[in-house]
């Protein structure tokens, strides 16, 4: 394995900047496609950290010397250290890089002892999961409102979204409030359904959550 430098720009592929809130860094990445995995990774309460194209490695293919990158490189709490390659699931289909990534699954598994996991848009984007990780995002760095804090102990079990924002306005609440709460796992719904005011949230613990 070499370490891999990563520029900032590249005269191939433009780098997308995903502000990753998890490893309180910048992460580079190549497509749209691999800046959703990174936000599904964001919400991974089991993920610890994750870096982006973290190392180049030799293999050999076709009789030949190759190097691959990898995509990311996780640190997971149940799955120890791992990496991902992130990929349209259509060019799978192709031969080459069926054989490639066999190739490359096996020697991750062998010689380094860790997984290589394919993650293609089918694991990525179910339903409207990307949509609402994306404008709940911003609020899983936000702090609720003093408030707020102060109602912890007595949110419904069980509340419509539209009620929670009637709820906290009815209590002088910041705004932001209904939307930070549920950033931050105070409240969950089904996240492959799109929020909506009719949708169904159910409180969880609070005590462990950042708030």
């Amino acid at each position: 394995m070499r370490e891999r430098k990563l520029a900032r720009t590249s005269k191939i592929l433009p780098r997308i900047h995903f502000c990753s809130i998890k490893n309180d860094a910048s992460r580079f990445c190549d497509s749209e496609l691999e800046a959703a995995r990174l936000l599904q990774l964001e919400f991974d309460d089991d993920v610890i950290a994750y870096n982006t194209q973290p190392a180049s490695w030799q293999y050999i293919a076709y009789g030949k010397q190759l190097r691959y990158t990898t995509d990311i490189i996780v640190e997971h709490k149940v799955k120890g250290i791992y990496f991902e390659e992130v990929k349209v699931a259509k060019k799978l289909e192709t031969e080459k890089l069926s054989k490639k990534f066999k190739i490359l699954k096996a020697l991750f598994s062998e010689h380094y002892q860790c997984s290589l996991d394919i993650v293609t848009e089918e694991d990525i984007y179910i339903g409207d999961n990307i949509i609402n990780l994306t404008k709940l995002y911003r609020f899983k760095k936000e702090n609720i409102s003093d408030a707020c804090i102060l109602l912890l102990k007595k949110l419904p079990s069980e509340i419509s979204y539209a009620e929670l924002i009637e709820f906290m306005k009815i209590n002088n609440c910041d705004i932001y409030d209904p939307l930070t709460l549920i950033a931050k796992r105070i409240y969950q719904f089904d996240i492959h359904t799109l929020l909506n005011p009719t949708t169904t949230l159910e409180l969880q613990h609070y005590e462990t959550a950042h708030i």
